[in-house]
Parts: C-alpha cells; sequence; structure tokens
C-alpha cells in the first residue's frame, strides 16, 4: 500500500520556534505524524480518553506544548 504525506509548518505560540509537522496516511487507513524541530511528549491520559488529542504532542525547546499549525508546504 502506498502512503502519502503532508507538511505543514508549525510554530510554538510562546516563543516563536518553527518546524515542519509531517501527516501520514495510507490506503488502510493507518496514521502518522512526526516533527522536525520539536520533541514528543505524552499526552495527559484523561485528554486521549476523552479523545481531545492524540497519545502524543510536540514539545519545543522552550518547554511549552502549546503550537499553531500552520500552511501546508507544497512538494
Amino acid at each position: 500500500m502506498s502512503w502519502e504525506y503532508t507538511r505543514r509548518k508549525i510554530t510554538c505560540e510562546k516563543c516563536g520556534h518553527s518546524g515542519i509537522q509531517i501527516d501520514g496516511s495510507d490506503d488502510w487507513g493507518r496514521t502518522t505524524v512526526e516533527w522536525e524541530g520539536f520533541a514528543r511528549s505524552q499526552t495527559p491520559e484523561y485528554l486521549v480518553a476523552r479523545k481531545r488529542e492524540g497519545p502524543e504532542r510536540p514539545r519545543c525547546v522552550c518547554g511549552s506544548t502549546a503550537v499553531h499549525l500552520g500552511e501546508v508546504i507544497p512538494e
């Protein structure tokens, strides 16, 4: 099966650090999310259980997890 990827610019709302979020999906409905320039952090269980966020989220170098999702980067 083939994978399709969408790249978007993301920016930390606290310090302005920017990076890229890469969303991937395949024909079977599986998905992946990766962040360039940001670390991975675990989302609190209650947010995952209430389906408000996924199991992981980006963490900026300043420690903030508040990021703004920007425009799609053309290939």
